[in-house]
Order: structure tokens, then sequence, then C-alpha cells
């Protein structure tokens, strides 16, 4: 499995857990929201956007996790059950989903992939507009 970056956690399919109304992330404690990214080393899409990805979670966790990235891999997802991958409710590479506090999986970021975009929907929906990563855009 390619290592994305220290700030980014990697996730299994055993990561999971199907809970009421959806699938969540086993014990995140966090109480922040978060994102998570959903790609493959194949694809050229994700190699492309993979630097963005990780320069987003450098800007927005430099001293400390403030909003917690994550990331899952096809040959990760492929190991899954038919329940998991159902479930995780994705139609192609690379797919980028919100998580709520509680660790649900939510809705799918369907933005543009450059970090501008990324930076303002996460400002706008979901993270502390006071932060200097959001004063930025």
């Amino acid at each position: 499995m390619d290592r994305m970056e220290k700030n980014i956690i990697p996730l299994t399919s055993r990561s999971f857990k199907i809970g009421k109304g959806g699938l969540y992330i086993n014990n995140k404690n966090d109480n922040k929201i978060g994102m998570m990214l959903i790609w493959a080393d194949w694809c050229g899409h994700c190699v492309r956007f993979k630097p963005d990805y990780i320069k987003l979670s450098q800007m927005l966790n430099s001293n400390k996790i403030t909003f917690p990235m994550y990331s899952i891999e096809s040959t990760v997802i492929e190991q899954g059950d038919s329940q998991f991958k159902k479930n995780l409710n994705f139609r192609g590479f690379p797919t980028i989903k919100f998580i709520d506090p509680s660790g649900k999986i939510l809705e799918d970021y369907t933005g543009g992939r450059d970090i501008g975009s990324l930076l303002r929907a996460i400002c706008d929906k979901h993270h502390d507009k006071n932060n200097l990563s959001c004063q930025l855009y």
C-alpha cells in the first residue's frame, strides 16, 4: 500500500462499521468533521490529485489535527466484504467524502479538485472560519 502522508490517516475495510443510518469510521472520538479520499494507485486523476490532498492536510493540520483527513486505496477496498463496499457508496476514483464528528461517512464532495476549491468547501460548510487557512481563500 502506498503511504500518503503523516497527517493523513490510512484506512482499511476493518476501519469501518455499519451502523444506524450508514457507514462509520471505528473509534473516531476526536469530535471533528473530516474528509476521506477514496483512490487507486493506477488512477491518473488520483495520482495527479494526491499531492494537493497532502498539501491541504499540511495546511490544515500543520501543528495539530484540526481537520482529520483519511484515505483508503482501491486494493484495500477490494479486501472488504460486499456490505462494506455497498455502504462505502462510491462510483469512481478519486472520490472525496465528508465525515461527521461521530465518524459517519457523509456526502460526496463534488467541487473542483484544486486546493482553493477544497478549502473553500471545507471552510464554508465544515470548519472554523476564523482559522488562518480559511482566511487565505
